[in-house]
C-alpha cells in the first residue's frame, strides 16, 4: 500500500515527467515519439510491415522455452524519445518507486533516471529488452522504418537487424528483475546474449521472421566476420565471451551445429541467471567423469571467478587435477609395493657410465678462505715434498736436537741472537758407529767408519808417526778429508 498521501501520487508522477531532456522534458518527447508510431501505423501502406515486425517477435519467442513476452517494440525516432521512452517503462515498472517520495523528491529522481537512460544509449545502442518492452534506439528504429516504408536494405543492415534482435530475445529468456543486474553474474547474462544471438543461422532466421528480405547465407557471412573479430563489434562483451566460451568447452559443448546450440541454451537459458553456474558445473562433472560431488564446489568456483579469463584458465586447470586418479599409498606394515609404485632401488656405488658416455671428473671440495688471524696457505714448491702432519702419538718434530732444550725467544733486554757467519761451517752431531761419515769428493759414495781408520793409518804411514790424540775430535769430517789431501 502506498505510503504517501493519495493526493501527492498525480504530483510526484508529474514531477518526474517533466524532468528536463536538452530543451524538452521526459513527458514531451515521450508524446512526440507515439504520436510518430501511431501515424505510420494508421498509415495503409506501413502497417502490414509493422504488423509484420511485431508478429515476427512475437513468432520468435514462442520458439524460446521460458522466453518473456514482449508486448511490443517501443520506437524511438531520437535520442531524447530513447530517453523519455525508458524513463516512462521504468515508472510504470516500478510503481513503488515513489510510494513515500514528495514532489521534490520525485524531481531529483526524475534527473536521475534521465541521467541513467542516457548513459544506457551510449554503452548498448541498438535494442534492450526490459522487463516487457523491447526499447528500440534511435539508429534501428531509422532502419525498421525504412523497411516498413518499403525502402531496400542492405544486406549489412539486414545482418545488424538479425544479430540486435537475437541477441535480445536471448536475454529475454528467464530474465533478471528489469533494470536489474547481478554483481557476480551479470558477465554470464550478456555474453549469453551475445553467443546465443550470433549462433550460427541465429541472426538470418531472426531477420527473416521480422519480414526483412535478404540471402541468408549471405547475411551468415556477414555475421561469421563479426564473431571473429568482437572487438570491434562490442569491445566489452569480448573477455566474459572467451570464458563462456571457454567453459562450454570444457563440459563438451563445441562446435556451431544446431545440437550444440541447442545444449548451449539448455545449460545457460533453462533456469533463472542463479542457477546457471551449477548447470555448467553438472555438464563440467559429466563430461570429464569427476565425482559427482564437486558439482557444488564447481559452481561456487565459477560465480568466483566473475568471467576473468585468468580466474577461468585456473578453475580449468584444477578440474585437469581433478581428473588424475590418485596416488596410490603403500600397503601398512612395510609391505611390498604395488607394480610400477616404491621407491626404486639404489644404484651401485661406482655405476658405469651409460653408452656412449664418459665418467664425470672428480669434484673438488669448495675452497674456503683462511681466518682472518691465520696467514692463507699456499701451496709447496714443486721440488719440495709437501708437509704433513706428525701423527697424533708423536711429538711434532723440530729444528734442534733431541738433547738440546728448546730454543726460546730472548728476552727483550736481549739482543737477538743471528745465524753464524757464511764461512763457518755448520755443526753438526758426530755419526752413528756404523754410519758412513764422509763424502767421497765428487759427490759419490759415502765413506765407512772401517775406511776412514784404513786411510787414517795409512796417512800416519807416510806422515810419519803421530798420535791419535793430536787430531781434534771435534774437527767434522769435513774439513778432516780436506785436511788430508
Amino acid at each position: 500500500m502506498p505510503t504517501a498521501p493519495l493526493f501527492y501520487q498525480p504530483l510526484v508522477m508529474a514531477r518526474v515527467q517533466t524532468a528536463k531532456i536538452a530543451d524538452t522534458t521526459v513527458i514531451d518527447s515521450f508524446q512526440a515519439g507515439q504520436k510518430q508510431i501511431n501515424e505510420a501505423y494508421q498509415n495503409p501502406k506501413f502497417r502490414p510491415a509493422i504488423d509484420g515486425i511485431v508478429a515476427g517477435f512475437t513468432k520468435l519467442q514462442d520458439s524460446l522455452p521460458g522466453s518473456r513476452t514482449l508486448e511490443q517494440p517501443q520506437f524511438a525516432f531520437d535520442e531524447n524519445q530513447y530517453i523519455a521512452n525508458r524513463v516512462m517503462t521504468t515508472m510504470r515498472l516500478h510503481p513503488n518507486l515513489f510510494d513515500a517520495t514528495s514532489p521534490d523528491q520525485a524531481a531529483e529522481i526524475g534527473v536521475k533516471l534521465v541521467d541513467e537512460a542516457k548513459k544506457e544509449l551510449a554503452e548498448n545502442p541498438g535494442m534492450r529488452a526490459v522487463g516487457d518492452t523491447l526499447e528500440v534506439a534511435p539508429d534501428v528504429t531509422r532502419l525498421f522504418q525504412k523497411h516498413w516504408e518499403g525502402g531496400e536494405l542492405s544486406t549489412g543492415d539486414v545482418a545488424y537487424l538479425g544479430v540486435t534482435a537475437s541477441r535480445e530475445l536471448q536475454r529475454s529468456v528467464t530474465p533478471l528483475e528489469p533494470d536489474a543486474t547481478h554483481p557476480q553474474l551479470q558477465w554470464i547474462e550478456d555474453s549469453s546474449a551475445w553467443l546465443l544471438g550470433m549462433w550460427p543461422g541465429a541472426a538470418s532466421r531472426t531477420a527473416a521472421a521480422l519480414g526483412l528480405k535478404a540471402d541468408g547465407k549471405e547475411v551468415e557471412k556477414i555475421v561469421d566476420a563479426w564473431r571473429g573479430d568482437m572487438q570491434a563489434v562490442e569491445p566489452k562483451v569480448v573477455q566474459p565471451l572467451q570464458s563462456l566460451t571457454a567453459l562450454l568447452g570444457a563440459a563438451g559443448i563445441s562446435g556451431s551445429d544446431e545440437a550444440a546450440g541447442a545444449a548451449a541454451f539448455q545449460v545457460l537459458q533453462s533456469t533463472p541467471l542463479e542457477g546457471v553456474p551449477a548447470g555448467i558445473a553438472q555438464s563440467l562433472v559429466g563430461h570429464n567423469k569427476l565425482p559427482a560431488d564437486k558439482s557444488d564446489y564447481l559452481a561456487s568456483r565459477i560465480v568466483e571467478t566473475t568471467g576473468s579469463p585468468g580466474n577461468i584458465k585456473g578453475l580449468l586447470a584444477e578440474i585437469e587435477l581433478m581428473k588424475q586418479p590418485p596416488p596410490v599409498e603403500p600397503p601398512p606394515g612395510g609391505g611390498t609395493p604395488p607394480p610400477g609404485g616404491g621407491t626404486p632401488p639404489p644404484g651401485p656405488p661406482n655405476p658405469e657410465p651409460p653408452p656412449g658416455g664418459t665418467t664425470p671428473p672428480p669434484v673438488d671440495p669448495p675452497k674456503t678462505d683462511p681466518p682472518a688471524d691465520e696467514p692463507p696457505k699456499t701451496d709447496p714448491p714443486a721440488d719440495e715434498p709437501p708437509k704433513t702432519d706428525p701423527p697424533k702419538d708423536e711429538p711434532p718434530k723440530t729444528d734442534p736436537p733431541a738433547d738440546e732444550p728448546p730454543r726460546t725467544d730472548p728476552p727483550a733486554d736481549e739482543p737477538p741472537k743471528t745465524d753464524p757467519p757464511a764461512d763457518e761451517p755448520p755443526k753438526s752431531d758426530p755419526p752413528a758407529e756404523g754410519e758412513p761419515i764422509v763424502t767421497a769428493a765428487g759427490g759419490g759414495s759415502q765413506m765407512t767408519q772401517e775406511e776412514f781408520d784404513s786411510l787414517l793409518k795409512s796417512v800416519q804411514t807416510d806422515l810419519g808417526p803421530h798420535p791419535v790424540d793430536a787430531i781434534p775430535v771435534d774437527v767434522p769430517p769435513s774439513q778432516m778429508h780436506g785436511h788430508a789431501h
